[in-house]
This record gives C-alpha cells, sequence and structure tokens, in this order.
C-alpha cells in the first residue's frame, strides 16, 4: 500500500475504534443496560456480534421509538462501516474509504442524538 492508504486506512481504524467507544457507553447508560465487550483483546470478530444483538435488544428499551430509532441507527452505522472497511482490507479503494469514514459519521450523529437525550450532550 502507499502512504497515502496506511494512512486512510489508518484513519478508519481510529474511527472504528473511538465510534465504538462511544457505542459502548450510550448502551451502558440505557434505561436497561447493554454491555458491549471492552476488553483490550476483544477483535472485531467477537465484537460484531455483540453489536448485532445489541441492535436486537434495542427493541425492549423503555425509550420512544424515536430514541430506539436512533440507538439501532448508531449501531447498524457502525456495523456497516465494519463491514465495508473488511472488505476495503483485502481489496482498497479511495471511494470504498471515502464512504466507511461517511457511515462513521452518520454513526457518531446518531450517538450524538442518544447522548442528548441521555442528558450527556457531549
Amino acid at each position: 500500500m502507499s502512504d497515502h492508504q496506511d494512512r486512510m486506512m489508518e484513519k478508519v481504524t481510529r474511527g472504528l475504534a473511538s465510534t465504538y467507544v462511544q457505542l459502548v457507553a450510550i448502551c451502558a447508560a440505557l434505561p436497561l443496560p447493554i454491555a458491549l465487550p471492552m476488553e483490550a483483546t476483544v477483535s472485531s470478530v467477537e465484537v460484531a456480534p455483540a453489536v448485532r444483538r445489541a441492535v436486537d435488544l434495542i427493541a425492549d428499551q423503555p425509550v420512544s421509538g424515536e430514541q430506539q430509532a436512533e440507538m439501532a441507527m448508531a449501531l447498524t452505522m457502525w456495523l456497516a462501516a465494519l463491514d465495508l472497511h473488511r472488505v476495503n482490507v483485502s481489496e482498497y479503494e479511495e471511494t470504498r474509504t471515502i464512504a466507511t469514514l461517511a457511515i462513521l459519521v452518520s454513526a457518531v450523529g446518531a450517538i450524538h442524538d442518544v447522548k442528548a437525550w441521555q442528558g450527556d450532550g457531549s
């Protein structure tokens, strides 16, 4: 890979990791907390099924439908970014990298909306 490709892939990797940390926090702050794995040794292979399970559990949360939708969007956008990144690792395309970053922006936007109704507007 070129230096540019390496930098872009690192940017995506950091974005996935930082967005996941935020997902862990908002899931833990739900009325019925959902625990996502956070150990340093956890891989995306282990994390993705937990995030998919969290999407299923959102419907059981005693919050409004809009809040459930924001949570589901945050989680599913992260999963979509992870899936696209996995493809990009094996067959790099600049447009795929840009799309992955755009998906992460959507996930972070939904996370910020969730934080607002959870009372943490930061």
